[in-house]
């Protein structure tokens, strides 16, 4: 079994874990109402997937960003996926801001994006110069 949650920048998140207080208020609700769940030893111990989660936000200079980029430093027996790596929603060419990719799926649509799920991925040193060398970072970012 497994926990799987989609966790957004949207009012019902915000219900579970308030971030526009400081981080450690948001960490006491991440940690009581979402990650309690891998406590050893309990009836209900599962691992805990974030099956989706992202913003279409221009920055990352406000708290739901900083706070999960950094929950999920501390907290990496927490798997996730980001939602989305396309950049169109429905059908080409809508654009999706939240995606990682614009549509031409070779030019990264916000580098602080990309940069601060980098952070969060357990990546060796050759992984990560890979991913470096396909999406050329050195020049998008």
């Amino acid at each position: 079994m497994i926990y799987s949650l989609h966790y957004y920048d949207n009012r019902w998140s915000k219900r579970i874990t308030n971030w526009e207080r400081d981080y450690a208020s948001f960490k006491l609700s991440f940690d009581w109402n979402i990650n309690a769940v891998t406590i050893e030893g309990e009836e209900y111990t599962a691992p805990i997937w974030i099956g989706e989660w992202g913003t279409s936000m221009d920055n990352g200079n406000y708290g739901y960003w900083r706070y999960l980029i950094r929950y999920l430093q501390e907290n990496p027996h927490i798997n996730w996926a980001y939602w989305s790596y396309n950049g169109y929603q429905m059908a080409y060419p809508d654009d999706y801001t939240s995606g990682f990719m614009h549509n031409d799926f070779k030019t990264i649509r916000h580098c602080w994006k990309f940069n601060d799920i980098l952070t969060i991925m357990e990546l060796t040193d050759e992984e990560r110069q890979a991913i470096a060398d396909k999406y050329d970072l050195e020049d998008q970012c």
